[in-house]
């Protein structure tokens, strides 16, 4: 029962945890960029 849960837990929330997190990491190559240019 629980690890059913857990699978319909982690199925329902898959597709929309990828997307921030997709997002979360090209804000952080944008802001590397953005540092090397800084820097450079």
């Amino acid at each position: 029962m629980d690890l059913k849960k857990k699978l319909k837990t982690s199925k329902e929330f898959s597709p929309q945890m990828k997307q921030p997190q997709r997002e979360k990491e090209i804000q952080i190559w944008k802001d590397s960029v953005h540092r090397i240019r800084t820097n450079q």
